[in-house]
């Protein structure tokens, strides 16, 4: 049973040549516990707990020598997960030392018993025990098996999406060739887009953050969507993609635009924004003409990195068909396996979204009749759809039947049907375009009325409005093309002030996007100014703007090289305000103030928040939560409360206040159609997705808030320091409360929030950050009424009353 750890106690041995014998105590393996028997696991409540699992402490070392120290980890404790009782294939999970309980959500959950092979819809038996081994050659003791019922939902494994860090959309979808493993095309349409891979269940996967450069093509799990996402090089264009969850690296190979080769003839593909389709006609003049489709390519990994001026290693990548029009991708140059019978007229359609590659006869229009599945592709007829001949377009506001009311933006053509500018978006933003300034006298154009129609321009009577596909407010800029059809938003993630003076480093002078004016805005301080500087957008060297003519208006540049503008009277040592409003297209300004080298005051922020529980967003019916300042100026952290039911109103929903009394001033609902995005113009309440107790955080800055959901319960040495006494909410008294037979004080108890999250002792009725050394200590045993008030994010208290 000693195996190889006898080299490790041996070094621990008190006398020379001493041979230590270790084993574990007892005959029996670890006994494990549950409450729970049945699980019924659900998507729309991902997030909340679903299974709690605790065990004996029966995990310690028997030495021959009691004197001798070895490391804490020598016994190891695996949680195995099956799905027989046998055990054959289990899914383990590694516990930390020391550890006592593990709690999973229902996603977590679900994604086990799915790597388990169970069927979502279907109530399984699922079984579950502990391992405990002695060092990694030694025997393992397994204790008692739990079995419970489980009812997974579905999850889809069969493709890994490219999730946006920007906006959370999912903007291409490569198939799996096997567990974890994918591979297939995807087009990308904005330059170094930035990126998450995100399994079926849920499992995100961002760029390996260990300190070490090269990494960028090295992958690891991450639970944070803002920091370490994938990147692709700079080119936007079709790329094939790799990504390998066993090997934790992906790769991609920028092909540019798809080509075709038949009859010696090399011929461009042609890319259908709406569709996620590249298509080719071409024309054989021979019967049974090969067609061909061997890519020249760049390839982007771990060993060329993805960073300006990275070096791509050359390849060819060919598509090869298989049945129903599914095609893999292989080195080098191979045929396609497609053939043209008589001489004539086809068309090749890559399908990016499905996957498929076919060859099908006559000259066929991408979305309609003949391109493949007619009732899935046609789009709807719309015999009136002409494209605007003017200088502007304009984004209209509507109302709630649809109808444009008021401009609330314009776009400008740039030539060729194609219109741009920068226009603000709110959360699940509607709105129209139209080609003249009143709505009554032009022509609309809404999108598609279909399930896949929201980037489909149409213009007829049953259209739909276009809309912001987020629920976070973006700066953005659209571009909508009418010959093609389409449009797009772009979020502005980064507006610089780059120039000599900063020795053109990114992030030096980053601009500040204020919401409610709709403007950007830095300070600049400089001992010698130099050439000037120039605009940089969302870190694109390609995109720049400047001011030729020093009159306060700016211009597009595609080249950071001869864009740097000295506008006059800029003095050295002294701070200047400038100020930029990108939202007139026809007149980009900016302006220059001096503020006698001081920073702008800080914008001046409430000392305090308030929730309040309410009927309506001006109807209230008392404080939900005083919430306190967060890390970052205009945040605030607060815990509000709801019942275990929906009917228990108004405590299910609330608005956020700047003031003590609910309405007594500025009043923040969430804007309609929303349910994070915050304004004082808000016309609806906030509500959780799931009831219990939030963590919440509002951030004025950006006019959003965001929830954690945690549960809560009272542990120490009493019940073994596992969070099986779980507290229930009392609406009468607004706190929280359970009852507990603390029949052994030890250490004290703790209240803990979430998966021991956040834990709070403390001492006199006031609860704080336990560290282990300022546990709540009752008085002596006995059974005690826990009672728990978290209103007061500055005040959070606590009473033990004794029940007689």
């Amino acid at each position: 049973m000693i195996g190889a750890l006898t080299l490790l106690l041996a070094a621990a041995c008190s006398k020379d040549g001493e041979m230590l014998t270790a084993s574990l105590p007892g005959e029996e393996g670890i006994t494990i516990g549950s409450v729970d028997t049945e699980i019924v696991l659900d998507k729309g409540h991902a997030q909340s707990l679903a299974l709690t699992l605790y065990w004996d402490a029966m995990g310690d070392l028997v030495l021959s020598n009691p004197n001798a120290q070895i490391p804490d980890d020598v016994v190891s404790q695996t949680l195995q997960f099956a799905a027989e009782e046998s055990f054959a294939a289990p899914y383990e999970v590694l516990m930390a030392s020391g550890v006592l309980s593990a709690q999973y959500t229902v996603s977590q959950l679900n994604s086990i018993v799915s790597r388990l092979g169970f069927e979502g819809g279907v109530a399984a038996p699922l079984y579950v025990r502990l391992k405990t081994q002695l060092g990694a050659n030694a025997e393992p003791r397994y204790g008692n098996t739990l079995q419970f019922t489980v009812t997974p939902y579905f999850i889809d494994m069969s493709r890994v999406a490219l999730r946006s860090r920007d906006d959370g959309t999912d903007v291409a979808m490569v198939p799996a060739l096997s567990d974890g493993e994918y591979a297939g095309l995807a087009t990308i349409s904005t330059e170094w887009f930035n990126f998450y891979f995100v399994e079926g269940d849920d499992t995100v996967w961002g760029t390996l953050n260990d300190g070490s450069s090269g990494t960028a093509f090295a992958l690891q799990t991450t639970t944070n969507l803002v920091d370490w996402n994938c990147w692709f090089p700079q080119s936007t264009g079709c790329y094939y993609v790799t990504m390998s969850t066993s090997a934790a690296e992906w790769t991609a190979t920028y092909l540019s635009a798809p080509s075709v080769q038949v009859g010696g003839e090399s011929l461009a593909m042609t890319y259908h924004k709406a569709q996620n389709t590249w298509s080719c006609v071409l024309t054989t003049t021979s019967d049974n003409a090969a067609v061909d489709l061997a890519q020249a390519g760049q390839l982007y990994n771990q060993s060329t990195g993805a960073t300006k001026g990275s070096v791509p290693v050359d390849r060819t990548l060919s598509l090869v068909t298989g049945t129903d029009g599914a095609f893999t991708v292989v080195n080098g140059s191979s045929a396609s396996g497609l053939v043209a019978g008589a001489a004539g007229t086809y068309t090749v359609l890559l399908d990016i979204t499905n996957q498929t590659l076919m060859l099908a006869e006559g000259e066929v229009e991408v979305g309609g009749d003949g391109g493949g599945d007619e009732e899935e592709d046609q789009w709807p007829e719309d015999p009136d759809y002409a494209v605007p001949t003017g200088d502007k377009v304009y984004i209209y506001d509507i109302d709630d039947a649809e109808k444009p009311t008021t401009v609330a933006g314009t776009l400008l053509s740039t030539g060729n049907g194609i219109y741009e500018g920068f226009f603000y978006l709110e959360g699940w933003h509607n709105f129209k375009l139209g080609d003249t300034e009143d709505p009554s006298t032009a022509k609309i154009y809404g999108t598609a009325p279909v399930s896949e129609g929201l980037y489909r321009l149409y213009t007829g009577e049953d259209m739909y409005a276009i809309w912001h596909d987020s629920e976070t407010g973006a700066y953005c800029h659209l571009t909508v093309d009418f010959n093609e059809r389409t449009w797009s938003c772009e979020p502005v993630t980064s507006l610089e002030v780059l120039g000599s003076f900063n020795e053109y480093k990114l992030n030096a002078n980053e601009m500040t996007f204020n919401v409610a004016s709709r403007t950007w805005t830095a300070t600049l301080q400089a001992e010698d100014w130099g050439s000037g500087f120039y605009l940089l957008l969302n870190d694109d060297s390609n995109r720049c703007y400047k001011d030729s003519d020093l009159d306060g208006r700016l211009e597009f540049s595609t080249s950071s090289q001869g864009s740097e503008f000295l506008p006059a009277g800029l003095e050295a040592g002294k701070s200047y305000r400038l100020t930029v409003d990108l939202n007139d297209p026809e007149n980009l300004s900016y302006t220059l103030t001096a503020d006698g080298g001081g920073e702008e005051p800080a914008p001046e922020y409430p000392e305090n928040l308030y929730a309040y529980y309410c009927w309506s967003v001006s109807s209230f019916s008392g404080v939900a939560s005083r919430m306190l300042p967060g890390e970052n100026q205009g945040t605030y952290v607060g815990y509000i409360s709801t019942p275990s039911s929906w009917n228990d109103k108004p405590y299910v929903n609330f608005v956020f206040g700047d003031s003590e009394t609910p309405g007594a001033g500025t009043v923040y609902g969430v804007l309609s159609d929303t349910q994070y995005t915050l304004d004082p113009s808000g016309t609806d309440m906030a509500w959780f997705n799931t009831l219990g107790l939030h963590r919440v955080t509002a951030d004025l800055t950006t006019g959003t808030w965001s929830e954690e959901t945690l549960s809560i319960a009272v542990t120490g040495d009493f019940n073994g320091w596992k969070l099986t006494d779980t507290m229930a909410f009392d609406l009468a008294t607004q706190t929280w409360q359970a009852t507990c037979d603390i029949s052994n004080i030890g250490y004290g108890i703790q209240i803990v929030l979430g998966d021991w999250t956040y834990k709070y002792g403390g001492a006199d009725g006031v609860l704080v950050t336990a560290d282990d050394n300022n546990n709540i200590k009752p008085e002596t045993t006995g059974t005690y009424l826990i009672t728990v008030d978290l209103r007061d994010a500055g005040h959070l208290t606590y009473t033990l009353t004794k029940q007689e």
